[in-house]
């Protein structure tokens, strides 16, 4: 909770009144797919720490408009050095084939996404969570 969770409050807490000295402001929160499907293989406690930065990308949305807009990108497994050093090639294979795209993610994908949501193009984009996930849900 206090790394997932409670350091956006605290981070969101401290820049607020910066951003709101500023034009075009924009918070965007880290989610994860596991917030989902609720984790697994021991990833339950992960995974509720990233639900609840859903309900808190919402409910800031609704608090903070319209002078800042929040919302989150929600990645599914993406081909990172955390996924080559702790997942195994067939597990990885398994989650690129439960996709609709059949590939992981890479850091561009997401990084990607989260430009669009702080850039001037997503200005009439607030309280959303973005799924970057390849088509997980409908594969």
């Amino acid at each position: 909770m206090k790394l997932n969770f409670h350091s956006a409050v605290y981070v969101t807490r401290s820049a607020i009144p910066l951003l709101k000295r500023g034009k075009d402001a924009s918070i965007l929160n880290l989610s994860s797919v596991a917030a989902h499907h609720g984790g697994a293989n021991g990833a339950t406690i992960y995974a509720s720490t990233k639900a609840a930065i859903h309900t808190y990308t919402r409910g800031l949305a609704k608090e903070l408009a319209p002078e800042i807009r929040v919302n989150a990108i929600a990645p599914g497994v993406a081909l990172t050095d955390f996924h080559k050093t702790h997942s195994t090639p067939d597990g990885l294979a398994v989650v690129a084939g439960n996709t609709a795209l059949k590939r992981l993610g890479t850091a561009e994908d997401h990084g990607a996404v989260a430009v669009f949501l702080a850039g001037k193009a997503a200005s009439f984009i607030t309280g959303e969570i973005i799924e970057i996930n390849g088509g997980l849900w409908f594969a």
